[in-house]
Order: structure tokens, then C-alpha cells, then sequence
């Protein structure tokens, strides 16, 4: 039986859209974590996946804590995220890409600084968001694609700079206060990237909060 909400401190949500084989490596680093187990919840977003996407969570059956399958039939990585906002039972929430590969402290040091939080200064924290190419790199990023490496400690990061979607971390009450993702941004046919997590960084920002950034809360993100 899950814990109840109250103990609940992180949820931890992945859309994820027919990427079975790489959302198996990233829930298994999730069920390596070195986090409280009666702490923290796992959902798989699955945004109408035609492959065995629904199996691989369910090769997980035993973790502690057992990733949790929900099915969003609107398409597109926002609906998804808010679908992930409105089942979350904890009281921040992690997005997490479906192809990161985590280390067993990233999910502590991501939730740290909101953890500690009390006074409900911080709007967002990201983590350090490393590529790695399976398949070799790509001619058009290899010149732009690296560590973002915003600073060497956990804390705010010039305004300049704003955390990546693929490993994020929200207070709930933020949505409670701005509202959730902007849909109309979602990937399309012909772009590959959401606009939804640079425009609610934006939204944090604009209502006075902090958004930091914690690189020891490192991920490997495949490209």
C-alpha cells in the first residue's frame, strides 16, 4: 500500500512517448536511488505510446517504490506534465526526461534545496543535464550541445540562464500559484523542443521566486 500523502516529499513524473528501451535504464536508476523509500513516488506519463511501453513498467513491479502507469490521450509533453501536476501526490515535483541515465544521490541533492525551502523562496531547481550520444554525435550540436555547468555550487544562476526540462524540479504549490504548462508550445512536426519548462522558468521568475540551479543533481541525458 502507498504511503499516505502526507509523507510524500517528491513525486517524480516522466512523460515518456514510445522511448520503452530507454525508459527502462532511466526507472531503473530511479529504483536506485538513495532516497527515503515511503518518501517519494514514481509516475510514467505515457502520452499514447504505440510500443511496450506499458511492459516496461510493469518490469518494475517489485522496486520500491513501483512506478505508477498512467495514460494522458492528449498528445504533446505539456499535457502530458500537467497530467503528471494533477495525480502527484508529493510535495515537489520532478520531471525527469525518459532517456536520462541518473546517479543514486540525483534525485537528494535535486529535492535538497526545496527540502530545505521553508520560506517558499524557491520557485525551481534544476540539475545538471550532461549528453551523452549513444549513436555518435550529430554534426548539428556538437558544437553547442555540453554540461550546463550555470555554476560550481547549488544556488541562482545568472537570469541569462534557464535549467533543462529533462531534469526539473518544482514546489507543487508553484502550480497551485502560476498555473500549469502552456500546451500551445508542445513539439511538433518539424521541432523537437518544448518550449512549456523555459516559459514557466519565465513565469517563476516574473512572480519574484528563485530558480536554481544544483549541479550535483547530475544526469546523463542520451541524445
Amino acid at each position: 500500500m502507498p504511503p499516505p500523502a502526507a509523507t510524500l516529499k517528491v513525486t517524480v513524473a516522466i512523460p515518456t512517448f514510445n522511448r520503452a528501451d530507454f525508459l527502462r535504464q532511466t526507472l531503473a536508476g530511479i529504483a536506485a536511488q538513495q532516497f527515503p523509500r515511503d518518501h517519494f513516488e514514481v509516475l510514467v506519463i505515457d502520452n499514447n505510446s504505440s510500443d511496450h511501453t506499458r511492459a516496461v513498467v510493469a518490469e518494475f513491479a517489485s522496486a520500491r517504490p513501483a512506478p505508477r502507469y498512467i495514460h494522458e490521450p492528449l498528445q504533446g509533453l505539456d499535457h502530458a506534465r500537467n497530467r503528471a501536476i494533477a495525480e502527484a501526490r508529493g510535495d515537489i515535483i520532478v520531471f525527469a526526461d525518459d532517456d536520462i541515465l541518473l546517479q543514486p544521490n540525483s534525485l537528494a541533492q535535486l529535492a535538497a534545496p526545496l527540502l530545505a525551502d521553508s520560506g517558499r523562496r524557491i520557485g525551481a531547481v534544476g540539475g545538471e543535464v550532461i549528453p551523452v550520444f549513444p549513436d555518435g554525435l550529430p554534426p548539428w550540436v556538437a558544437e553547442w550541445h555540453a554540461p550546463l555547468a550555470f555554476r560550481p555550487d547549488a544556488g541562482p544562476p545568472p537570469s541569462k540562464h534557464s535549467p533543462m526540462g529533462a531534469n526539473l524540479a518544482f514546489p507543487k504549490w508553484v502550480f497551485e500559484q502560476l498555473g500549469p504548462f502552456h500546451t500551445a508550445l508542445d513539439r511538433a512536426a518539424g521541432n523537437y523542443f518544448s518550449g512549456g519548462d523555459s516559459e514557466m522558468i519565465r513565469r517563476v521568475r516574473a512572480a519574484g521566486l528563485e530558480v536554481w540551479f544544483a549541479p550535483a543533481a547530475a544526469v546523463q541525458h542520451q541524445m
